[in-house]
């Protein structure tokens, strides 16, 4: 924990913009067309907000933007070039995505707090982003424990400007209290590190969900991957309840994830939909709604039918283009 703390004060301190370009507000808003979810129509009458700028070594920008519309708030990371140009970029966090992370259900004796929402922390060759949560657990005679679990979720900028991302770290300490007579928390008693409490499954869609798009294919091939484990999970018996949120954590951003961007990951199911693996994707996404325990309404569907078909006209790859519009229509 110390050594964590010790992180987070020095990102905070080089966190400032020095040299390299400037990003404004307005070409802010066109970074986000790289890289947004659910595609470029998402930006209509969304608020874009810079909230740091960072200069790399190479004279380039780190910039870090908050998304804000009605009913969410989301925060991209993208890199520049001395000129302003777009490199790479990502969403890094989605407003209450903490929640994802809890592995089991409230109940009398235990239940999950978020800590906060994600935290971000940027430098010129790195960044992290921080979520904190705990597991409460009901106070046995005079005492009280928790377990404070950290998740770290790192990312490296490479010299050209992309960024690299690094698996997450998971960290735990179990805390006990003693209790005053009135139930009060006295200082700590005891503090120890213990296993981490977390949902796997959940984890690795949001660290899919959360790449660069500089990895799209190989983001995609592990995605599709997901999708048919996810497939052949659901339809066991005795799946635990964590699992099953984690299935649909997955299927409702399955478009999302699609949609990002420029539509490159559009183009990749061009190239392999008639793979296995993304086939899978491709029957719970267009073809399987209610199989796949994601309960769209006809608007829903109607919206995300509609929004594939803007994204299609838009790709750059025009045997691409032509195989989705062919079937959409």
């Amino acid at each position: 924990m110390k050594k964590l703390c010790f992180l987070t004060i020095a990102f905070i301190l080089i966190s400032i913009v020095s040299n390299g370009q400037t990003i404004t507000n307005k070409q802010a808003h066109a970074l986000l067309g790289k890289i947004v979810l659910d595609g470029k129509s998402h930006l209509d009458g969304a608020e874009a907000q810079i909230i740091n700028q960072v200069a790399t070594g190479n004279g380039g920008t780190i910039v870090s933007i908050s998304l804000s519309s009605d009913n969410s708030q989301e925060t991209y990371v993208a890199s520049c070039d001395a000129k302003g140009q777009f490199i790479d970029g990502m969403i890094v966090a989605t407003k209450g995505d903490i929640r994802v992370l809890r592995s089991q259900r409230d109940n009398e004796y235990i239940w999950f707090v978020p800590k906060g929402e994600a935290n971000l922390f940027i430098s010129s060759d790195s960044l992290i982003v921080v979520r904190n949560y705990s597991y409460e657990m009901k106070p046995l005679g005079e005492t009280h424990m928790r377990h404070w679990i950290t998740v770290t979720s790192p990312y490296v900028i490479m010299s050209d400007g992309k960024f690299e991302q690094s698996e997450p770290l998971c960290e735990a300490s179990q805390i006990e209290y003693e209790l005053d007579e009135a139930g009060n928390e006295l200082p700590a008693k005891s503090q120890k590190r213990v296993s981490p409490d977390f949902n796997e499954l959940s984890l690795k869609v949001m660290q899919l969900l959360y790449a660069p798009v500089s990895a799209s294919d190989k983001t995609m091939e592990e995605w599709a991957e997901l999708g048919e484990f996810f497939e052949r999970r659901t339809n066991m018996m005795g799946v635990p309840d964590a699992d099953l949120w984690s299935a649909y954590y997955y299927k409702e951003n399955i478009h999302r994830l699609l949609l990002q961007g420029e539509g490159h990951n559009m183009e990749w199911f061009y190239r392999h939909h008639d793979e296995g693996e993304a086939n899978c994707i491709w029957q719970i996404m267009i073809l399987g709604y209610n199989h796949a325990g994601t309960s769209f309404d006809n608007k829903t569907a109607s919206w995300i039918f509609k929004e594939l078909n803007k994204s299609a006209k838009r790709l750059k790859d025009k045997n691409a283009r032509d195989w989705w519009k062919n079937f959409i229509k």
